[in-house]
């Protein structure tokens, strides 16, 4: 064995009390002495949990290892029946508490430190079960009649399970708690969400261990990832106390995981104002294949909170429930599959606001334009001045109405009542010019004629414009129940994160039958150059 370094100190700091003795002089004669002896041995069982045996400098320690010499090895013995985290770290070394001190008397073998396990730990072992760490390098001792020597600072684990756990698939229950809901902006696409995920899953090597042992630092958890996350913060983490809980009977770990922010959700608006819009939240594993854990929703439904419909006054919240999915393999990097748990909140637009502060003003300003068949037939420039400045005011109005609406490249049911209001502004003030044209070129008579049945046709258009309007909203909304309804048949299998994504190497099947291709050109361009009887292509002298 090589030169070690003095040990530290190990175990709890409120043992450490100050005591300041004189270090006495010692020397041969008075270390033969058996009255020296017992008074270093009652001195040695007084601070022996206050210092180390090793300590430089310190004369007592320095007796109380030569008379533990003469009466044998003593070891600070910690004992433990998992490995469930290191063999050294200062957390994990806290939380096993103030150690054993245990006496041999002949030489130490892995039966002794068997039986000494047996007793300090109530477990019975073998000492071929048996694992010895000296503590703190955490270095495994194969032979420890040749590497302990007295004072050491050891780890034993034993047991039937002191070799850990091979768990691999964990079946993890996924159960959301929302705890707030506001802001769907359907010009950005974005809503603001507050919830909480609830995590349950056995973990095998915490049986028959009790909660406040556990460094949740080191135990396994699902690492989430929240896929349409747009600016999301995480409130509490695994291993937040009172958050993160163990039930040792069967190795249960629940971990609470609060989330709030905003998260991105594709808008179906073709029917905007009259719309109604699927929010999911999509919850899934970073780097966790379902080979590692197994995302599964809970048999509850998800609860809304009570104050939701108040912070989304323009929101109809109908029904929340929880799904799983899995990702298509053939999207992946490495043709993986993912679980996900996806939270789906069917919200309702209430379209009062856009009915009231758009639509009835532009009723309202359309409608004057029937004024003008009040003028007579030749007065041309009354009536043109009067179709203009509502022309205009519609214009100006929904310019200042835009940021209101969404910013889509489609046209939204609204978006398709400015562009008809506009064209029937255009068709009166076109009728005007029509009418004086007869009354010039015709007569007054066949003027006032057809400016009359322009005025019914007006009447009859605009009321069939609304009617047309409406049934072009229900089919609108129709067209997107259907298309969810075909997403959440279809949704068995979504993309995977990296469905955009390819090694090298690895090509795609539009890719593959483009080379195929490209190869048979090739080769049937290469054979018709041979018919000819030119030279090859790859001679030098073709190239």
């Amino acid at each position: 064995m090589g030169h070690r370094e003095p040990m530290q100190e190990l175990g709890s700091p409120d043992s450490f009390k100050s005591y300041k003795l004189p270090a006495p002089k010692l020397s041969a004669r008075s270390m033969s002495s058996p009255t020296c002896f017992e008074v270093f041995k009652s001195i040695a069982a007084a601070t022996r949990p206050l210092c180390s045996p090793r300590s430089p400098g310190n004369g007592i320690a320095r007796a109380e290892a030569k008379a533990a010499d003469l009466s044998g090895l003593r070891l600070l013995i910690w004992t433990e029946d998992q490995q469930h985290r290191p063999v050294w770290t200062e957390t994990a070394q806290k939380l096993r508490g103030v150690p054993m001190v245990r006496q041999f008397s002949e030489c130490v073998t892995r039966r002794a430190l068997a039986e000494a396990f047996t007793a300090i730990h109530g477990m019975e072992t073998t000492p071929e079960q048996l694992r010895c760490y000296l503590l703190p390098d955490g270095g495994l001792v194969e032979d420890p009649a040749a590497t302990l020597r007295d004072g050491d600072n050891v780890l034993l684990r034993g047991g039937l399970v002191g070799r850990g756990t091979k768990q691999r698939g964990r079946n993890v229950t996924v159960q959301v708690k929302i705890l707030g809901l506001s802001r769907i902006d359907t010009v950005a696409q974005t809503f603001y969400a507050d919830f909480v995920v609830v995590l349950s899953w056995l973990e095998e090597c915490l049986v028959g261990i009790e909660e406040d042992r556990v460094d949740w630092t080191l135990v396994f958890h699902p690492a989430l990832d929240i896929r349409n996350a747009y600016e999301l913060e995480e409130v509490s983490t695994f291993g937040d106390k009172g958050l993160t809980r163990l039930r040792s009977s069967d190795g249960q770990v629940t971990a609470v995981h609060r989330f709030k922010g905003v998260l991105s959700q594709p808008m179906d608006l073709e029917a905007f104002p009259f719309d109604t819009q699927h929010l999911s939240i999509c919850i899934s594993t970073r780097g966790q294949n379902s080979k590692e854990v197994l995302l599964r929703p809970s048999d509850g439904s998800v609860v809304l909170p009570p104050d939701a419909h108040s912070s989304l006054p323009d929101w109809k919240l109908c029904k929340c429930e929880q799904v799983g999915v899995s990702t298509d393999p053939t999207h992946s990097m490495h043709g993986s599959v993912y679980t996900l748990v996806q939270v789906r909140i069917c919200a309702v637009r209430i379209p009062t606001f856009y009915l009231t502060n758009i639509v009835a003003i532009l009723v309202g300003i359309v409608s004057l334009c029937f004024m003008s068949f009040l003028f007579s037939q030749d007065a041309l420039s009354e009536r043109l001045s009067l179709n203009s400045t509502l022309l205009l005011a519609a214009v100006g109005f929904k310019t200042y109405v835009a940021d209101a609406l969404p910013k889509i490249s489609l046209l939204t049911a609204l978006d398709r009542y400015f562009v008809n209001i506009f064209g029937f502004l255009y068709l009166v003030i076109v009728e005007n010019g029509v009418v004086l044209l007869l009354a010039s070129c015709v007569s007054e008579q066949a003027a006032r004629v057809t400016d009359r049945f322009c005025l019914v046709c007006c009447a009859i258009i605009f009321v069939a414009l609304h009617v047309w309007m409406w049934a072009t909203v229900r089919k609108a909304q129709e067209k997107a129940e259907n298309s969810q309804v075909a997403r959440e048949e279809n949704a068995a299998t979504i993309p995977s994160s990296y469905s955009s994504v390819s090694l090298d190497g690895e090509a795609s099947p539009q890719s593959q039958i483009r080379r195929s291709l490209s190869r048979t050109l090739s080769a049937m361009r290469f054979l018709g150059h041979l018919k000819a009887g030119g030279a090859s292509p790859m001679s030098p002298k073709s190239s």
